[in-house]
């Protein structure tokens, strides 16, 4: 009994204060940012094909100045650990690829310095995927919305693929429409 209510205790817990993580580019990012729309996606080995899937649904809203999204990819007790170097390296090299389908960004080295909405954040210990309510590895497509820094959706297995787009849209309607 005293189990499950520790279990839904860190389930319930509210993330207060700013999250920060390097992304693979050695850039601190902030996933919970004070301003605008952001998406955190989870991601592992598991739920990769999933991931992208969510991903490419977000497409249509990069490159608007209140929005970005990130990829937390989880490699706790995986082999990327013994290869941290590598795996950022391959982090980014795929990024690279997912770049050319975006918008450009003008006078940008995104080989050197990624794309300020689009990122990705290998963790290795699991401390940012802790800080976010995920103490576990899961198969489970995850995915948090924040606005103007507040969490305002928790997916912890995204089935209903259309409902991302829907709630980031309306989110970014509802920025439009407080500026």
């Amino acid at each position: 009994m005293l189990w499950v209510l520790l279990s839904l205790l860190t389930i319930a817990q509210p993330i207060e204060e700013e999250v920060r993580a390097l992304d693979a580019y050695e850039i601190e990012r902030v996933l919970n940012p004070s301003e605008g729309v952001a998406v955190v996606i989870y991601s592992n080995p598991d739920v990769q094909d999933r991931t992208r899937e969510a991903g490419l649904l977000l497409h249509e809203f990069v490159g608007e100045a209140d929005f970005q999204f990130m990829v937390l990819v989880d490699l706790r007790k995986t082999m990327a650990d013994w290869a941290p170097g590598y795996t950022k390296r391959r982090i980014q090299r795929d990024l690279m690829e997912k770049f050319k389908a975006l918008p450009p960004i003008p006078n940008r080295d995104l080989e050197k310095m990624g794309r300020p909405d689009v990122s990705a954040i290998a963790d290795f210990k699991g401390e940012t995927c802790n800080q976010l309510g995920w103490s576990k590895p899961k198969n489970q497509l995850r995915i948090l919305i924040f606005y103007n820094g507040k969490e305002v959706n928790r997916w912890e297995d995204l089935t209903e693929m259309q409902e991302l787009p829907d709630a980031v849209r309306n989110l970014l309607q509802l920025e439009a429409s407080d500026s």
